[in-house]
C-alpha cells in the first residue's frame, strides 16, 4: 500500500503539471492551483497568510508561487485598503482567463482519478489525505 502512494502522487503531479504548461506557461500545477483557490475560493483576492492553510503548503511555498504567478503576470500584489500594512495577492484578468479556461482539463483528470468510485469512497480518500497532510505538517 505504501509504495503505491508516492507512484499515484506522482503520476497525478504529472498529468497536473503537462495540463499547467498547456495553460499557464511555466507554472507547474501548484501554482495554478494558487491562483484557483484565490480566484474561486477568495472571490480573486486573498492576503498571502490565508493561503498556508487552505493549498497545504509552507510560508515559503506561498511566496515562491506569488512571485512566479506575478512574474507571469497572472497574480498582482496590492495594498489591502481595509489595512494598509497587509498586501494582498490579486488575480489578474489574463489569470481568469486562464484559470476559467483550463478548468475543464483539471476537471477531466479530476474524473480520471475518481472514476470508478463513488461518493462515499472519494469522502474517505479525501479524508485520509487530509488527515496525513495536516499529520505531517504539523511536525
Amino acid at each position: 500500500m505504501l509504495a503505491l502512494l508516492p507512484a499515484v502522487a506522482d503520476q497525478i503531479r504529472r498529468e497536473a503539471d503537462k495540463i499547467s504548461r498547456a495553460n499557464f506557461c511555466d507554472c507547474n500545477a501548484g501554482d495554478v492551483y494558487m491562483v484557483a483557490t484565490i480566484y474561486w475560493d477568495h472571490e480573486g483576492s486573498a492576503r498571502p497568510s490565508d493561503l498556508i492553510g487552505s493549498i497545504y503548503t509552507t510560508s515559503a511555498g506561498v511566496t515562491g508561487s506569488l512571485r512566479r504567478l506575478e512574474a507571469a503576470g497572472y497574480v498582482e500584489r496590492r495594498s489591502n485598503p481595509d489595512d494598509g500594512r497587509v498586501s494582498l495577492a490579486v488575480v489578474t484578468e489574463a489569470g481568469r482567463r486562464t484559470v476559467e479556461s483550463a478548468a475543464p482539463a483539471f476537471n477531466d483528470l479530476a474524473a480520471v482519478v475518481t472514476g470508478g468510485f463513488d461518493d462515499a469512497e472519494i469522502e474517505r480518500m479525501t479524508t485520509l489525505a487530509e488527515r496525513y497532510l495536516t499529520t505531517t505538517s504539523e511536525g
